[in-house]
C-alpha cells in the first residue's frame, strides 16, 4: 500500500526546498501515539541524528530548516527530557491540525488548510537533500491530474529559482523519469502514456 506524506501547499511561500525537504521528515514520523501515550493531536519525534545519518541532510541545514519552520508557524516544537542527564528531544507538533469535537471529546484531527498528498518514498530518492525538496516542491503545484499548468517562468517563481536553474532542474527530473513532458504541461506522474491493464480472464 502506498504511504503519503501531508504536505501544506503553504510550504511552498519558503521557497526553501531544504524547508520542504525537512518538513517531509517530519511529517513521516507523525503519529497519534507518543511513547506508548495517545495523544490528540499528531505529533513527531525525530533527532536531528537521525535526520542527518538517515536522509544525508546536514546538521545545520536540519537546524536552521526546523527554526524557519517554527518561526514560519508550519511546526511547533517542545523540548523534553530523555531521561538522561541533560539530554533533551524535540516533540513536534503540527499547527495546522486542529481538534474534531464530538460532545465535548476530542475524536479526530485535521488539517485546516491546503494541502497534498505526496507519496512517502519520494524521502527514498536517489537525489541530494535540496534535489529531492525541490521535487517536492514540484507536487506541491501540481494540480489534481497531476499536471503543472503553469510556464517555466511561473514554475521558477513558485519555486523561488531561476529560469535557467528549472530547466537544469527539468532534464534531471525528466532524465530520471520522475517529470513527463506532455503537450502543453510538465506532470510528475506519468499520464500522457498511460499502460493498458491487462484483464486476465
Amino acid at each position: 500500500m502506498i504511504q503519503f506524506l501531508q504536505l501544506p501547499v503553504e510550504l511552498l511561500k519558503t521557497k526553501d526546498p531544504l524547508q520542504v525537504f525537512t518538513y517531509a521528515i517530519i511529517d513521516n514520523q507523525k503519529t497519534l501515539y507518543s511513547f506508548g501515550e495517545q495523544v490528540d493531536l499528531p505529533v513527531s519525534c525525530i533527532s536531528y541524528k537521525k535526520m542527518v545519518e538517515k536522509y544525508g541532510i546536514s546538521k545545520q541545514s536540519v537546524f536552521d530548516s526546523v527554526k524557519q519552520l517554527k518561526e514560519g508557524e508550519f511546526i511547533d516544537y517542545k523540548q523534553l527530557p530523555t531521561g538522561r542527564k541533560d539530554e533533551v528531544f524535540n516533540q513536534y507538533s503540527f499547527p495546522y491540525y486542529k481538534p474534531v469535537y464530538y460532545e465535548n471529546r476530542i475524536v479526530d484531527a485535521k488539517i485546516k488548510t491546503s494541502y497534498k498528498e505526496i507519496p512517502t518514498e519520494l524521502l527514498k530518492l536517489n537525489l541530494k537533500p535540496k534535489e529531492i525538496g525541490t521535487y517536492m516542491m514540484l507536487w506541491l503545484i501540481s494540480i489534481d491530474t497531476f499536471e503543472i499548468t503553469m510556464s517555466e517562468k511561473e514554475i521558477a517563481d513558485n519555486l523561488g529559482i531561476t529560469t535557467k536553474t528549472l530547466k537544469k532542474y527539468i532534464k534531471l527530473f525528466t532524465d530520471m523519469n520522475l517529470l513527463f513532458k506532455g503537450r502543453h504541461y510538465y506532470a510528475v506522474k506519468d499520464i500522457y502514456n498511460p499502460t493498458k491493464e491487462v484483464i486476465i480472464l
